[in-house]
């Protein structure tokens, strides 16, 4: 096994929404950055300001807080010129009818085994909305030209990994495998899938897998894409206490 390093990966959590101080789900419902992941998204950006990383390639979702996240990063690092592509296979995972409600109401609805095995667990759905319910994806312009059977009502982590690898196989690992520095500005499940992905943690440990938002996690990869090294910018003890309720 090669272990030069020819390509870099940064994956940062998208900032918290204004719903994270209520702990309100958003799943895909398109939320701006609070105060606090405003600051986030900044802290970032200085982080990766420390390693000097050259990015020629850059990767978010369709969520305008996954979006600002992106922007501010590349503002606060003076690399506004490069080209990044926005995919909805990078958004957060979908939680179907349980969007938009808190956790306390949805323990008091469903009860806290299923507020658990919903939100919780890597194979389990949530309720799923109806595909005419204003909420769903395909009733939403943005997502216009996509197949209404692709986009989802609901998702288990699961389902988030698999629409999520594609992406990766057919965007993601060919920018690292051409030489490229990618950044990639996602969300916590979805960034445990991508972790998942990459052979970085199993299905047995990603459901509690910590996934800080604002402090970017780092793979160096071999010309055969394997991981050389991955490490946060940051230590452990900022890692655990940073909020993870995006």
């Amino acid at each position: 096994m090669s272990s030069s390093k020819t390509a870099t990966l940064a994956i940062v959590g998208a900032g918290e929404s204004i719903w994270t101080e209520d702990e309100r789900t958003a799943g895909w419902v398109d939320l701006p950055l609070s105060e606090s992941g405003l600051t986030q998204a900044r802290e970032a950006a200085a982080m990766l300001g420390t390693k000097s990383i050259r990015f020629s390639a850059a990767f978010t979702s369709m969520m305008k807080r996954g979006i600002h996240t992106l922007n501010i990063i590349l503002d606060e690092l003076d690399i506004n010129w490069i080209k990044y592509k926005k995919h909805w296979r990078l958004n957060p995972q979908h939680f179907g009818a349980l969007q938009k409600l808190t956790k306390q109401e949805i323990r008091d609805k469903y009860g806290k085994k299923n507020y658990k095995n919903y939100m919780h667990s890597y194979s389990i759905k949530p309720p799923a909305l109806e595909e005419n319910d204003e909420g769903h994806p395909s009733m939403e312009v943005k997502y216009t030209g996509i197949p209404a059977m692709a986009l989802p009502g609901c998702e288990s982590l699961e389902d988030t990994e698999k629409r999520l690898q594609s992406y990766w196989t057919d965007k993601i690992a060919p920018a690292l495998l051409s030489g490229k520095n990618v950044l990639v500005v996602s969300h916590r499940n979805t960034i445990r899938a991508l972790r998942k992905i990459l052979g970085d943690v199993d299905e047995t440990s990603i459901t509690s897998l910590i996934i800080p938002p604002g402090i970017p996690r780092v793979y160096e990869f071999n010309d055969k894409l394997q991981i050389i090294d991955a490490y946060y910018l940051a230590d452990d003890e900022e890692v655990r206490n940073r909020t993870t309720r995006t």
